[in-house]
């Protein structure tokens, strides 16, 4: 089935990922692997020969965004990492393998915030060049920590101004798509401290000047309240979690409404994964409903792990059912924003003419049934299908009576 080849879909419902409306007996018409033409069937008319896919009663949306997972990382419970992560080559295929069970849940989209060396460099360039089908992967690759400091074990050591300048262009020369910074500690590194700052305002200053001047957008991991404040005055583009941690004991939360409003102010984003678990009550999760309240754009993700990074439809589903977020909301906030903070929003994360045609039909309205975003029927990239039924279609060459 070429690309070339004028394709239409049709489904009972479509949701744009604007946050509008859903759109009733709607058409989408794909050509050359981008849309065309979107609406109600009554105001689409089609008059060149198409192949054409019905969903019947299912729903269409934009491919799911998920911009912060690690494909080539994995947990001491995971038996598949044990044996693969010394193996530089069995690993990518662990990264691959990872990457592909998301597609086929409906992720179309990949932000890998970081894992062994260049391994997710490497695998994006292998799905780029078609030798196995994936998602589109942004890749920062290895992160960047301190001695001591938050995944000291995989990331490179910067413990200056000068050494993060050195790793930031080291990693650019090397492909990263964007920069990965541990402000501060982490969990997963006790010895770290999570709630204190990693660097200061200004070597982050520097640290983000050099990545911009190279055009390359810069991702901050932050628990800490104090790491918080270093990066927003320091201008990076996305602060990863926004726990507001204090640091004087492990119960202190210490939101600081000021910067909050300057992050908003200077356009910088707020990444809340990993929302897997959030409730009406979570802490982190009315942390970050006050962030929005203050201007901050803010998107969700999994911080998926592994063979973790194919659970976001999942956690979406729990959150929308387990706080008063609005499904669309939630839909926007895993398609449009994300795809705004990547720097891709021009080609991907809604459904209207000239986008990339990244889409997905699922089982039912996620309107009214968030399970219905574990139940992914079908997944394009660029027009052609990729996923069905839970399966990864090799060859493009399905018919219109396969969505039947």
């Amino acid at each position: 089935m070429s690309g070339k080849t004028l394709k239409v879909i049709r489904a009972e419902t479509l949701i744009t990922g604007r946050g509008d409306p859903p759109i009733h007996e709607a058409v989408i018409v794909i050509e050359n692997g981008r849309i065309r033409a979107v609406g109600p069937a009554s105001e689409i008319s089609i008059t060149k020969k198409a192949i054409e896919f019905d969903a019947g009663d299912k729903t269409v949306l934009p491919g799911l965004i998920d911009a912060h997972v690690h494909l080539a990382l994995g947990s001491s419970e995971d038996s598949s990492w044990e044996k693969m992560k010394d193996d530089p080559e069995s690993l990518c295929f662990y990264a691959a393998g990872n990457a592909q069970r998301a597609l086929v849940k409906g992720v179309t989209t990949l932000g890998d915030c970081g894992g062994v060396g260049l391994i997710c460099i490497k695998l994006r360039e292998a799905i780029k060049a078609g030798v196995l089908t994936g998602p589109r992967l942004r890749v920062s690759g290895t992160p960047i920590t301190t001695t001591a400091g938050h995944l000291y074990f995989i990331g490179m050591h910067a413990d200056n101004a000068d050494e993060l300048r050195k790793s930031i262009r080291w990693l650019v020369e090397k492909g990263a798509d964007f920069i990965k910074i541990m402000a501060t500690g982490g969990y997963m590194t006790p010895i770290s401290n999570r709630r204190r700052a990693q660097y200061s305002e200004s070597e982050l200053r520097i640290a983000v000047k050099d990545a911009h001047r190279l055009e390359r957008r810069v991702v901050v991991h932050v628990n800490g309240t104090e790491g918080i404040r270093n990066a927003v005055r320091a201008g990076v583009d996305v602060l990863a979690h926004c726990n507001w941690l204090g640091m004087k004991n492990n119960e202190t939360i210490e939101y600081d409404e000021s910067i909050a409003r300057l992050a908003a102010k200077k356009g910088i984003y707020a990444d809340l994964g990993p929302i897997g678990g959030f409730t009406r009550e979570d802490s982190r999760w009315n942390l970050g409903c006050r962030m929005r309240e203050n201007g901050v754009k803010v998107y969700l993700s999994s911080d998926g792990i592994g063979r973790q990074a194919c659970r976001f439809p999942s956690d979406l589903r729990s959150l929308i059912e387990n706080t008063d977020i609005d499904p669309l909301d939630a839909i926007t906030m895993s398609t449009r924003i994300p795809a705004e903070a990547m720097g891709l929003h021009r080609d991907l994360g809604t459904i209207e003419p000239e986008k990339i045609a990244d889409l997905i039909i699922v089982d039912g309205n996620p309107v009214e049934d968030p399970s219905s975003l574990e139940r992914v029927h079908m997944v394009f990239l660029r027009g052609e299908p990729v996923v069905f039924k839970g399966r990864l279609c090799v060859k493009t060459d399905l018919k219109t009576s396969l969505l039947s």
